[in-house]
């Protein structure tokens, strides 16, 4: 038992690794209890879905006040590490429910799992489901976020400087998973095409605020401010300014009943290959 909870992590990792090979899922960090270190599950997961799917959970995290609550009474201190882990397994053992006496297969599960999802969630959140846990990058968003951070930065610009900030936003949406070559020039030159005009000689650029907010001169300033705040650096203001317009996007994209649906712009990412296991 010396060694379980490095086994067990050794397991993760290994699970995490296999999973991401076969499937080409990414996986992120949620913290699950305030100052606990946070659980690695697969990106892209509705959180209403994993609610939904954690009533063990929630029974559990119901329980343990109470006997955190009479253990503290007894022994006149909070728990340590150890006796709240003692607790937490006391907890489960209490809210356990007893066990089914009719048996059902995994795909009798499957089945009914899906359609009670579908029923609480709507089609598209459970049927699309394995195509927003690999990493997608949205042209459209991408070239937005590219030229706000690029402006904010410099003011005026170059090619090159939007290259640069798209190979990082690449980067950052893919983490380490491959990327569909020229996927950065096409980033760059819809945001050019979009989102930019001429200024001064030569071949320099610098955001269109016309285009960025259409016949809506008042909110144009939703990109000043942010370079305008002295609290902030000049990194926190320039991602202020893309979240803020990648937020009006996003909310032209719902009204237009476009949120729920295939994106004309979106590259998924293919799962990444194994060669020394080649699939046919």
């Amino acid at each position: 038992m010396t060694h379980i909870v490095a086994a067990d992590t050794l397991y993760t990792l290994l699970f995490m690794e296999e999973v991401t090979a076969r499937l080409g899922w990414a996986w992120e960090p949620r913290e699950v209890t305030p100052g606990r270190r946070p659980v690695m599950e697969i990106a892209g997961i509705d959180r209403r879905l994993i609610g939904w799917q954690s009533t063990r959970r929630q029974q559990i995290e119901d329980a343990l006040p109470v006997l955190t609550a009479k253990y503290e009474e007894k022994q006149g201190h909070a728990p340590g590490e150890r006796a709240g882990y003692a607790l937490a397994c006391q907890a489960a053992d209490q809210t356990r429910s007893p066990k089914r006496t009719v048996l059902l297969s995994l795909t009798e599960l499957r089945t009914r799992w899906r359609a009670s999802a579908v029923r609480a969630f709507g089609a598209c959140a459970v049927f699309r489901l394995a195509e927003r846990v690999r990493p997608v990058v949205d042209v459209v968003l991408a070239a937005v976020d590219t030229v706000a951070v690029v402006y904010v930065m410099r003011g005026a610009f170059a090619r090159h400087h939007l290259l640069a900030e798209a190979r990082r936003h690449l980067a950052y949406a893919l983490r380490g998973r491959p990327h569909q070559p020229g996927l950065d020039e096409r980033i760059v030159q819809a945001a050019v095409d979009g989102h930019t005009r001429p200024v001064g000689r030569g071949r320099r650029m610098t955001a269109d605020l016309g285009a960025l907010y259409p016949g809506d001169t008042e909110d144009q300033a939703v990109l000043r401010p942010p370079t305008r705040s002295r609290a902030a650096t000049q990194y926190e203001r320039a991602r202020l300014a893309a979240g803020a317009l990648a937020a009006r996007v996003r909310a032209a994209r719902r009204a237009e009943r476009l949120g729920s649906c295939p994106r004309p712009y979106a590259v998924a990412v293919p799962a990444a290959s194994r060669p020394s296991h080649p699939r046919p």
